[in-house]
C-alpha cells in the first residue's frame, strides 16, 4: 500500500512543476503589462495603441490633415477656443495625400452629444444627402485634435470608418483637468461586438507638440494660453484673443 502511495506522489511532481511554472509565466505577464510603457490600455498617458501594420501615409501627411483639424476648431471658435475638440474626415483611398470630405468641431453648450467627431458625422450626412452609412464611411479617415471618447468612438464604430488618428490622448486630458470618461478608443473598438468591422487603423499622439497648448489653460490659471490669446480679467481670467493694438 505504502509503495503504491509512493509511485502516485512520483507520478505527480511532473505536473505540480509544470502547474508551478505556468503560475510563474502569468504572474511575471500581468506584471509586465501593468507596467509597460507602451501596452494597450496601460492608462498612463503614453501611446497606449496596437497597430497590426506600419503607416501607410507619410507622417508629413498626417500632420497636415491633423493641422486641419486643429482649424475647424480655430475657424468656429477663434485662436482661444474653450472647447479645443477639432476633427476632419479625409478620404485617403483618392490619393495618398488625401481629400477632405468634411468636418466640425465641438459646440456642446447647447447639445452635450455635439462633440467635434459627433459634428463632422453630421456635417458629412448634411453635405452629401444622407449617404448610406456602411458605403459612404468605409472609406475615409477621420483626424481629431483630441482621442475620441468612448461616445464618439462607439458612433465611429457604428459608421465603420478606416481609420481614426488623434492627437492629445485621453490620459493628458485628465491630467490637464478635464473631466473625462476614461475607457480608451482602442477599447471601445476592441469590445464592439457585431458592429460592422472594426477600425483596423488607430493612430495617437500625432502632432501633441500643436494641440497640447489648447488643452492645458482652461482649468489652470497659471497654464499658458494658446498663440494669439492672453488672459483678460474681465472674462474670469479666461484666455481671449490679443487686442490689436492701434498705431
Amino acid at each position: 500500500m505504502e509503495e503504491e502511495e509512493e509511485k502516485k506522489k512520483k507520478r505527480r511532481k511532473p505536473y505540480d512543476r509544470h502547474l508551478f511554472l505556468r503560475l510563474m509565466l502569468i504572474l511575471f505577464l500581468g506584471f509586465a503589462l501593468s507596467t509597460c510603457k507602451a501596452c494597450p490600455n496601460a492608462g498612463d498617458g503614453v501611446l497606449s495603441i496596437h497597430l497590426s501594420t506600419a503607416d501607410p501615409i507619410p507622417g508629413s501627411v498626417r500632420e497636415t490633415w491633423m493641422r486641419e483639424a486643429i482649424a475647424a476648431v480655430v475657424s468656429l471658435h477663434g485662436p482661444c477656443p474653450f472647447q479645443p475638440f477639432g476633427a476632419v474626415f479625409v478620404d485617403h483611398t483618392l490619393s495618398q495625400e488625401g481629400v477632405k470630405i468634411c468636418a466640425g468641431a465641438n459646440h456642446e453648450i447647447s447639445d452635450p452629444t455635439l462633440h467635434g467627431e459627433v459634428a463632422a458625422i453630421r456635417n458629412c450626412v448634411a453635405k452629401h444627402g444622407q449617404p448610406r452609412i456602411g458605403s459612404f464611411f468605409k472609406n475615409l479617415s477621420l483626424y481629431s485634435t483630441a482621442e475620441p471618447c468612448p461616445m464618439c468612438m462607439s458612433a465611429l464604430r457604428w459608421a465603420g470608418v478606416r481609420e481614426v488618428i488623434f492627437a492629445t490622448t485621453t490620459p493628458r486630458l485628465s491630467e490637464f483637468g478635464w473631466g473625462m470618461i476614461e475607457i480608451r478608443a482602442e477599447e471601445v473598438n476592441a469590445k464592439s461586438v457585431n458592429v460592422r468591422d472594426p477600425v483596423p487603423y488607430l493612430l495617437g499622439e500625432i502632432l501633441t507638440n500643436e494641440t497640447d497648448q489648447f488643452f492645458t489653460w482652461q482649468f489652470d490659471k497659471s497654464g499658458k494660453c494658446p498663440a494669439g490669446c492672453a488672459r483678460d480679467a474681465k472674462t474670469s481670467n479666461l484666455c481671449v484673443k490679443k487686442a490689436v493694438s492701434s498705431m
